[in-house]
């Protein structure tokens, strides 16, 4: 159930952009053993795009990567170095830009409004007694997220999977359809439910390097008090790849026009 700031990366200036560039690709050349050229933009429909040019290799990277932490940048590396044969490297990048780029909010901020009742569970219902029970007093009714399934579409991802979302700008709490369904038990629909709307009490802070963190000490403490979680997180880990492959199949619903 992990889930990012949900913030859009500040808009680098030329001087941060070549910075970062210069800095990508040095620590990229030297986990792959060969010069680079990096370029960062902002694409998120291909946010990793190589092409080589005789003894040139070229990198495009989403300007995300621009403040990727080591094991992202790890993992990018293992991903160009083998491609998908590096299984754990690709299900760790997949989890990284679906956290870090495929999770960014529109700059449009005209994100057609979801619905709260799926097919099979109903948001609201699951959340209608968090407000006078474990969530009383943190989110007044002027602070509380608009509750709604996400689009059903197939997930690009080959490993991990985004369940649940919180977009601080439009403090909008999304689940993933794939929790739509009569296999998922309501119970871990509900944990998934609270653990984004702790974001929304408990919103990311900056730690001393300048980095976003979602998961600090106070969400990690009121997520613990949740009866739940422990045996979320056990639900989670053991059917995570069932949930994955279902995801990946996804298609619109019968019943949309």
């Amino acid at each position: 159930m992990a889930s990012p700031p949900h913030l859009p990366p500040a808009r680098l200036t030329p001087e941060q952009r070549r910075a970062a560039e210069r800095r990508l690709a040095e620590v990229l050349g030297g986990h792959l053993g060969t010069a680079l050229r990096i370029r960062l933009g902002r694409s998120r429909t291909q946010p990793v795009q190589t092409r080589r040019e005789g003894e040139l290799w070229e990198v495009r990277l989403h300007e995300a990567f621009a403040t990727a932490e080591p094991d992202a940048l790890e993992a990018l590396a293992g991903w160009l170095r083998s491609g998908r044969r590096a299984r754990k490297a690709s299900r760790a990048l997949d989890a990284w830009l679906e956290d870090h780029v495929w999770s960014l909010p529109s700059a449009r901020r005209r994100v057609a409004a979801g619905t709260p009742r799926g097919e099979v569970h109903d948001l609201e219902a699951l959340a209608s007694d968090l407000w006078s029970g474990f969530l009383e007093g943190g989110l007044d009714d002027d602070r509380r997220p608009t509750l709604e399934w996400g689009p059903r579409r197939a997930s690009r991802s080959r490993g991990g999977l985004r369940l649940g979302s919180w977009d601080q700008a439009t403090n909008r709490v999304r689940l993933h359809p794939v929790l739509d369904s009569g296999e998922v038990p309501a119970w871990f629909v509900r944990a998934v439910l609270v653990h984004e709307l702790l974001h929304a009490l408990h919103p990311p802070i900056r730690d001393a390097r300048g980095h976003w963190r979602p998961h600090h000490a106070r969400f990690q403490a009121a997520e613990r008090r949740w009866p739940d979680h422990e045996r979320a997180r056990a639900y989670e880990r053991a059917n995570i790849r069932a949930l994955v492959r279902r995801a990946r199949a996804l298609g619109p619903s019968p019943e949309a026009p």
